[in-house]
């Protein structure tokens, strides 16, 4: 026997008297990521800068190179450093690699991996030369400002991969890891580092400095802004002399691929070969 069941009457999807309708909140829409991290990148380098000027100004001033000169070559040397930053850190991490026991290698695949915000310091260079270049006139020589900005990275790896091979050899010495300690709370130890590797950070960013305090405006404005023979020709053989002092410290640790077999070098330190033993 079957009983009629009156149907429920179906729910309002109406709010009903007295309740609170929550109402999506409306905030400023957030750049994204990337044009934050280029935005802070471009702030870095202009701050750098300003503390470049201030501490030529407190150490006896510009000489004879004007603001707009020293913009330029301050410039051409970011750019030059910003190709060097997008492609150290796969050197400057190699002490720390080897602090924690890894099998660590010249391997040109790896050493080639970029890291893109190192181009950010490519970027605020390129804007720095720009605005330099509009005051101070081009010539068709100003095209050699290119290979010019690119020997600065040749040198500048060349002397990370010195550095980083005393750093390999001798981790004891040049991998530090600092340690936070507040009352009342848990230690908090910081991500070890090269001390090496930040050495040769702080060279190659100051590279303006010596140029500056060293030589005439002539060599980077003839009057138009334009590399000199002389910086060229001198750059090229400093930076080809590191490049080639970089590879003769990894003989023997030079391989195609990271898991091919590694010739013993001549000559390793006692830690070295202590730590390659099975």
């Amino acid at each position: 026997m079957q009983t009629d069941q009156a149907p429920e009457p179906a729910r309002s999807r109406m709010p009903q008297r007295g309740t609170k309708v929550a109402q999506p909140r409306l905030g400023k829409p957030r750049l994204p990521p990337t044009l934050r991290g280029l935005g802070l990148g471009l702030a870095l380098s202009a701050v750098n800068l300003v503390g470049a000027l201030l501490v030529l100004s407190a150490v006896g001033g510009l000489g004879s190179w004007t603001s707009r000169q020293f913009v330029g070559i301050f410039g051409l040397v970011e750019l030059g450093t910003g190709v060097a930053f997008v492609l150290g850190p796969n050197v400057w991490r190699m002490p720390v690699q080897a602090a924690a026991g890894e099998r660590v290698v010249l391997e040109p695949r790896q050493l080639l991996v970029p890291h893109w915000a190192g181009s950010v310091k490519c970027l605020a260079g390129a804007l720095f030369l720009a605005w330099a270049a509009a005051g101070e006139g081009r010539s068709t020589a100003s095209a050699l400002l290119l290979p010019f900005a690119l020997l600065l990275p040749v040198g500048g790896l060349g002397l990370s991969l010195v550095a980083a091979r005393f750093g390999t050899t001798r981790p004891d010495l040049d991998v530090v890891t600092l340690v936070i300690r507040r009352p009342e709370r848990p230690e908090r130890p910081l991500p070890p580092v090269s001390l090496s590797a930040a050495v040769v950070q702080v060279v190659v960013n100051l590279g303006a400095f010596p140029l500056v305090l060293a030589l005439p405006p002539s060599i980077l404005y003839r009057p138009e802004i334009a590399p000199s023979p002389a910086l060229l020709w001198w750059s090229a053989a400093v930076s080809l002399a590191l490049a080639a002092a970089g590879l003769l410290a990894w003989r023997g640790r030079f391989v195609r691929r990271a898991d091919a077999p590694v010739r013993p070098s001549l000559g390793p330190g006692p830690r070295e070969e202590k730590r390659e033993r099975p």
